[in-house]
Formats: C-alpha cells, sequence, structure tokens
C-alpha cells in the first residue's frame, strides 16, 4: 500500500463513523511517541510487526504490543467503546 492510499484508507476508516480527521491526529499527537511509532508503521505504512521490531530495535511481540496499547487508547480517546 502506498503512502498515499495509507493516508486514504486511514480517513475513509474514520471519516465513515464521522470521526474529524484533526480529532485522529489530535489523538495521535496525545499518545507516546513509542506506541505512535508502531501504530503509524502498522497502520499507516503497512508493516508487519517483525518490521516494526526491526526498525524500532525492540523484539516482536513488543512491536504487537505497543500497537494494541496505542489503538486502544486512541478508540478510547476517540469515544469508542472496547468490546
Amino acid at each position: 500500500m502506498s503512502e498515499e492510499q495509507g493516508i486514504r484508507s486511514l480517513r475513509w476508516q474514520f471519516e465513515s463513523r464521522n470521526e474529524e480527521w484533526s480529532d485522529v491526529l489530535d489523538a495521535l499527537s496525545r499518545l507516546p511517541s513509542s506506541q505512535r511509532a508502531a501504530v503509524l508503521l502498522k497502520h499507516y505504512y503497512g508493516y508487519g510487526y517483525e518490521e516494526i521490531g526491526i526498525m524500532l530495535q525492540i523484539p516482536e511481540g513488543t512491536a504487537k504490543s505497543r500497537v494494541a496499547y496505542g489503538l486502544r487508547q486512541l478508540r478510547k480517546e476517540l469515544g469508542e467503546d472496547e468490546q
């Protein structure tokens, strides 16, 4: 997936739920930098957990955890209920 396609995909996902794109960017900016980097690498750039681990010099499991915690925090800040 290209960078532009990633942006369109993220924007569509949030706008389809009536979220403002600026709200998403604000929520991303409030994540700890380690989680923000992992979430962006996974869901914006499309890298796998192993690749993220290599880039951030962390174990693959840690990369997966950071993405999961980051997404959970984004959902919480954007008012989505966890299921």
